[in-house]
C-alpha cells in the first residue's frame, strides 16, 4: 500500500497539474486570443509550484497525498492576480498609449486588492498548521509559501515582461467585451455584457426575494451536512480502479485480512497474564473491540490461546 501511495502521488501531481495547464491556458488564450495572455499567468504560477516544491526539499519534507494538490492549488488559485492585472493593465495600454502610465495606474487600481487577495489566502492556506496530521501542517507551509511567491512574481517579473510585448488590437476587444472589426453585427453589445447587466438588473429588483431563496437553500445544504460520516480507512482515499484496492479488499472479505495489529498490555504485576482476573478484564476488552469496531475482520489474545489449550486437553 504505501508503494502504491507513493506512485500515486508522483503521478497524481503531474497529471493533475498537466490537466490544470492546459484547461486554464485554453481558456485564457480564448479570452485573451494572444500567446502571452495565456503563458504569462501559467509561466507565473508555474514558478510559485517550483518555489513551494524547493522550500519542501529544503526543509527535508517527503512528498505526501497532499502535495499531489499542491500544483493545481496554486495554479488556480494564483493565476486569478495575474489575469486581473493583465486585463486592468490592457484596457489602461489603449486609453493611454503609454506602457509605464498604464503599469502604474494597474498598480495603483490592483496592486491593494490583489495583496489583500493573497494575504487572505495565506491565511487560509496556513490555518490548516494547528492540525495534529503532519501533511496538513506541511501543505499549510509550502502552499501559503506558494500563493506568497506568485504575488511577488506578479508584480514584479510579469509586468515587466509586459512591457517588452506589444498589446494588440483584438486582444483589448477581447477584454473590454467588443466584436471584433469584422462581426456581421458591429453594434450589438457583446454577450458577457449583455448578460451581467441583466443579472445586475434582477439582483437590484429582487433583493429580499434572492436573499430568502438563499436563506432556504443553505438550510437545507445544513440538513445535508448532518448526513455526513467520518471515515478513517487509508483504503477509501484509492480508487476502485487500482488493482491493490480491489485486491485488498478481497483478501479482507475471504482471508479474514491483509494486516495485522499487536498490542502489548502490561498486567502491572510480575506473571499477572496468569492472573485470572487480569485475563477476564483482557477477554471483555477484546469482546468490546469485535462488537464495535467494524473495520477489525479478527481478535486474538492470550484467552484464546488458554482456552483452546484447555479444550485440546
Amino acid at each position: 500500500l504505501n508503494t502504491v501511495y507513493n506512485r500515486t502521488t508522483r503521478e497524481e501531481s503531474a497529471r493533475l497539474g498537466l490537466i490544470a495547464i492546459l484547461v486554464i491556458g485554453g481558456l485564457l488564450f480564448f479570452f485573451f486570443r494572444r500567446p502571452l495572455g495565456a503563458l504569462g499567468p501559467l509561466a507565473v504560477v508555474t514558478m510559485a509550484v517550483m518555489v513551494s516544491t524547493a522550500f519542501a526539499g529544503m526543509m527535508g519534507w517527503k512528498l505526501d497525498l497532499m502535495y499531489s494538490m499542491l500544483p493545481l492549488t496554486i495554479i488556480t488559485v494564483g493565476v486569478a492576480s495575474s489575469v486581473h492585472i493583465l486585463t486592468e493593465y490592457t484596457v489602461n495600454y489603449k486609453k493611454m498609449k503609454d506602457k509605464r502610465a498604464a503599469i502604474r495606474k494597474t498598480m495603483l487600481m490592483l496592486g491593494t486588492p490583489c495583496l489583500f487577495t493573497m494575504l487572505t489566502d495565506m491565511a487560509g492556506f496556513g490555518s490548516t498548521n494547528v492540525s495534529s496530521i503532519k501533511s496538513l501542517q506541511h501543505f499549510a507551509w509550502y502552499s501559503s509559501l506558494g500563493v506568497l511567491a506568485d504575488f511577488v512574481l506578479t508584480v514584479t517579473v510579469f509586468l515587466s515582461v509586459l512591457t517588452l510585448f506589444k498589446v494588440t488590437t483584438s486582444s483589448v476587444r477581447a477584454v473590454e467585451g467588443e466584436p471584433e472589426a469584422d462581426s456581421d453585427d458591429k453594434q450589438q453589445r457583446h454577450f458577457s455584457i449583455r448578460f451581467f447587466a441583466a443579472l445586475s438588473d434582477f439582483d437590484v429588483r429582487h433583493p429580499w426575494k434572492i436573499t430568502i431563496a438563499w436563506m432556504i437553500f443553505f438550510a437545507l445544504l445544513g440538513v445535508g451536512m448532518t448526513y455526513l460520516k467520518v471515515d478513517s480507512n487509508f483504503l477509501n482515499e484509492l480508487s476502485t480502479k487500482l488493482k491493490v484496492r480491489t485486491d485488498t479488499e478481497y483478501v479482507d472479505a475471504v482471508m479474514l485480512g491483509a494486516g495485522g495489529l499487536s498490542y502489548v498490555f502490561d498486567s502491572g504485576e510480575p506473571d499477572g497474564v496468569s492472573d485470572p482476573e487480569f485475563l477476564r478484564r483482557l477477554e471483555r476488552f477484546q469482546n468490546r473491540v469485535n462488537e464495535e469496531t467494524f473495520i477489525i475482520m479478527k481478535t486474538m489474545s492470550i484467552v484464546d490461546l488458554l482456552k483452546d489449550i484447555n479444550r485440546s486437553f
